[in-house]
């Protein structure tokens, strides 16, 4: 009694009581400001820390010293009865402080708790996630493809990964620019998780900031910040792609780390005049077609080896909205594209795809047309183009079912 007595002469108590509150607010306010601002996550997880490790600290300090009128100085024994009288004092006097202080002990444990314990990837597995369009943080509108881009490669790239179900870029894309939360998202696509992120660029440096949310309780499992000369382009995107495999705690057959990015390329350039024609030739109209061929025509001077940049060319070819004065010639040259890139990579699902759309529209040859389909699906049975064009050869055909 004398001990506890001393502990609130002290106001070691009030300390405590007033550390955790206040501990318990600041991992609060940064949980809301990490997130807002797309902050990485160790500075969460440092806050978190040092709240934890400062609790200790504030009730020494309680202890050793006092604040007088003169100042803070080093606390006084004592006086003679005065710990006598504070154990004689009536319970309703005596044991509010001390409740009020275990109740600091626990708020500021909870505050650590809430980001060190759920947030940890290895707790529990994910199978379904989202990606959405990142963020152009320039400001800049020619700087739009980049963010789009970057989501739907890394999302193509999460597609070929067996056991993770992926929403598809339309239903994700949608919510592009939309205030709608994480979790009305996730409900939406029927997903568990969802990747966000934002891209700031400088002539000098790329800035892409990600985060991969539990829908359910709206926790980061993970996030990343990359701060890289644009020539990195391609490696960022290889270590996104790893790290949030990893993150998502899934066994990929024997391999348990990540899945490889195929990016036909190590041109830095022509990946990025890739991700600005797919950006123009996601919009489907006539004029942004003609600017995502030029682009995809610049990706193959900066390498002419670049098998998806030909197979891209034949896509936009072979649509009405890429069409030219001449939709026969138009035709030619989606089937002249797409061999081109079946000679350079003769397992590029795209480049098959296209062809198929060739010999079913211009040649009305339907049996060469579903051999193609059947040879793109067989190579990428995730490629959406590839079962959207298959199904509408089916229903020409009046058949409704794949043999």
């Amino acid at each position: 009694q004398r001990f506890f007595a001393e502990l609130k002469r002290r106001h070691v108590f009030r300390v405590a009581a007033v550390y955790g509150a206040v501990a318990f607010v600041v991992v609060q306010v940064a949980d809301l400001l990490q997130e807002a601002l797309r902050l990485p996550e160790s500075v969460l997880t440092g806050t978190a820390v040092l709240a934890l490790l400062g609790f200790p600290l504030a009730v020494v300090l309680a202890w050793v010293y006092e604040r007088t009128a003169q100042g803070v100085r080093k606390t006084t024994p004592a006086a003679e009865g005065e710990l006598e009288a504070i154990v004689a004092a009536p319970a309703v006097r005596r044991w509010p402080l001390g409740l009020a202080a275990l109740a600091g002990a626990v708020l500021t444990a909870l505050g650590a708790w809430w980001v060190l314990g759920p947030r940890s990837a290895e707790a529990r597995s994910y199978d379904s996630i989202a990606v959405l369009p990142f963020v152009n943080m320039t400001g800049d509108p020619e700087d739009e493809y980049l963010g789009d881009g970057m989501a739907e490669e890394l999302l193509n790239a999460l597609f070929r990964i067996d056991g993770l179900d992926v929403a598809s870029r339309t239903s994700a894309f949608a919510f592009k620019g939309s205030s709608v939360g994480t979790e009305a998202i996730a409900d939406s696509l029927g997903v568990e998780t969802v990747l966000e992120g934002s891209v700031r660029r400088s002539p000098s440096r790329l800035r892409i900031t990600v985060q991969l949310i539990d829908a359910e309780t709206g926790f980061h499992v993970w996030s990343e910040t990359y701060d890289r000369a644009p020539a990195d382009l391609l490696d960022i995107q290889d270590d996104l792609t790893d790290q949030i495999v990893r993150a998502l705690a899934l066994q990929l057959g024997t391999d348990e780390g990540g899945a490889d990015v195929e990016r036909g390329t190590e041109s830095a350039e022509a990946y990025d005049l890739f991700l600005q024609g797919r950006y123009f030739w996601n919009k489907r109209t006539a004029e942004d077609m003609k600017v995502a061929v030029g682009l995809f025509e610049r990706a193959i001077a900066a390498d002419s080896g670049y098998a998806p940049a030909y197979a891209a060319i034949a896509d936009v070819r072979a649509v009405p909205t890429g069409w030219l004065d001449d939709p026969g010639s138009s035709l030619d040259e989606a089937e002249r594209y797409a061999r081109l890139a079946l000679a350079i990579d003769p397992a590029l699902a795209q480049a098959h795809t296209a062809l198929a759309f060739v010999q079913m529209t211009r040649d009305l040859d339907f049996v060469a047309a579903e051999a193609s389909f059947d040879r793109a699906l067989e190579l990428d049975p995730e490629y959406a183009t590839a079962h959207q064009w298959y199904a509408e050869l089916l229903s020409a055909i009046d058949r409704h079912t794949r043999p």
